[in-house]
């Protein structure tokens, strides 16, 4: 699934998220690189003028760890009680 979520044409995607509507595809600095990184979740555009752009919210990495860890908990927590009332219902019968 994570492969399929790459912007459709990434030339055109980086050009609009810095410089807009008034993009002119003559008139800017050339887009050199585009990296799509899965860990952590990254996806950075690279000018010939420096400028490097990361289209990922700076919250989606700290929300995805958060909601990892809890995931982690929950099946820990859900199994340990499985477990628990397995055994407590051998003891009784």
């Amino acid at each position: 699934m994570l492969s399929t979520a790459q912007p459709e044409d990434p030339w055109i995607e980086c050009l609009w998220e810095r410089f807009g509507e008034r993009a002119e595809l003559s008139s800017e600095p050339a887009l050199t690189d585009h990296e799509l990184s899965f860990l952590p979740v990254s996806y950075r555009c690279s000018w010939e003028d420096g400028h490097t752009l990361d289209m990922v919210p700076g919250f989606v990495n700290p929300g995805a760890l958060v909601f990892a860890v809890a995931t982690v908990l929950a099946s820990a927590t859900a199994a340990a009680r499985g477990t628990a009332r397995l055994l407590g219902a051998r003891a009784r019968g």
